[in-house]
């Protein structure tokens, strides 16, 4: 991985560890934790390394919000639909949509993900 990535990985990383308060938002752990992307990193501007679009899980709860990402939307636990995730910050998905396109405007993503 190139420096600059790993550099804005790391910082992706430090800024919602920090909001969240270095737990996991959904169970609390604090134990080996993951700043995970709600939106898909393929789906939204800039990777979507930005803070609205992350949060802080657990690798048990990291991998229940994984399910809809990896069944590209059709299966997904009650609470764990990226939209629940974004609920349970106080953000709406349009935030993290209008920060990551804030962050490159020249982005090619111009429209919502699915």
């Amino acid at each position: 991985m190139a420096a600059r990535k790993k550099q804005i990985r790391a910082k992706f990383r430090e800024i919602v560890f920090k909001r969240d308060g270095h737990k996991c938002v959904m169970c609390g752990s604090t134990e080996d934790l993951a700043a995970h992307h709600i939106i898909d990193r393929n789906k939204i501007a800039n990777g979507g390394y930005v803070l609205e679009n992350g949060i802080t899980l657990c690798p048990p709860c990291h991998v229940r919000a994984e399910q809809w990402h990896i069944s590209l939307g059709k299966e997904y636990e009650d609470g764990w639909h990226p939209w629940d995730l974004f609920a349970k910050l106080g953000l709406h998905f349009s935030e993290a949509y209008d920060a990551a396109r804030a962050s490159d405007p020249t982005s090619r993503f111009s429209k919502l993900p699915d």
